[in-house]
């Protein structure tokens, strides 16, 4: 979601600096949508993980009912459609990749596409932050009651490797366009040592990583509406269009040029 979403009374705070390296953001959304329509707005994966706290109507994943009112959600490899109908009023806590390593008590690879309630999560003790969240009426005491939770609840000393931080950082810095063979050699690891880490620490395997870093550059390219297909699929190193638009849809789950169309006014 984005901070275009005005109609949603939509708005993105950052945590405090204690939680820079673990959070992303907080986000909160607070509308009404008109009688017997749906809102669907589309979640594209990062890498991250999300933590979700639902106060209005029930929330919809991919056309699938969610009736938790605090849920966990894990790590994408494919975009998800959330459908919002009613009172919409939610609030949710991004983590950073790697970044729910130190807050979870499972491996991240387990939670993998996955949408689950608090205690599956091992996260039961935080139910009671959804009535802390409800007894306030403003942003910043929100946001304030946000900061003390996760401050609590993070292990710092279960943080994410060195070694795991800096294939995140390559592979961003890359665009997702290194192969692992060559990533492996910039660390000095074996594949599959940088494979284990990823899965248990990030949630997905080196490969989907760099799936999901390089089909976010295509979607930032598309938007645009300036650059042709072939000039993004060179840019972004497919060998072919065919190529390029599978594997775009195997992520987005609708075509390149299907995407761009939303943004053609």
């Amino acid at each position: 979601m984005t901070n275009q979403l005005k109609h949603l009374g939509f708005h993105r705070i950052k945590p405090c600096n204690t939680l820079h390296n673990f959070i992303d953001s907080y986000w909160f959304i607070d509308a009404f949508q008109p009688a017997n329509t749906v809102c669907n707005e589309y979640l594209h994966p990062d890498g991250g993980f999300g933590l979700i706290f639902n106060f209005g109507n029930t929330l919809s994943f991919d056309n699938k009912t969610n009736k938790e009112m605090c849920f966990f959600d894990g790590t994408n490899t494919k975009t998800r459609r959330l459908g919002l109908s009613g009172h919409i009023n939610a609030i949710g806590i991004r983590f950073k990749p790697s970044a729910a390593h130190a807050f979870l008590p499972v491996s991240l690879s387990d939670l993998k596409n996955e949408t689950i309630s608090l205690p599956d999560a091992g996260l039961k003790h935080l139910s009671n932050l959804h009535h802390i969240l409800a007894t306030y009426t403003n942003l910043k005491d929100k946001t304030q009651a946000l900061d003390k939770a996760m401050f609590n609840c993070f292990d710092i000393s279960n943080k994410p490797t060195a070694i795991a931080i800096q294939a995140l950082r390559i592979i961003k810095n890359n665009r997702g366009l290194l192969p692992v063979e060559k990533i492996v050699q910039q660390l000095g690891i074996n594949q599959r040592k940088l494979e284990r880490l990823f899965n248990s620490q990030i949630g997905m395997t080196p490969v989907e990583y760099s799936k999901t870093i390089r089909t976010k550059h295509a979607r930032t390219s598309l938007k645009q509406l300036t650059m042709s297909y072939q000039d993004i699929q060179f840019n972004l190193g497919y060998f072919d269009q065919p190529h390029f638009i599978k594997q775009f849809k195997s992520v987005v789950g609708i075509t390149p040029g299907q995407y761009r169309q939303r943004f053609i006014k």
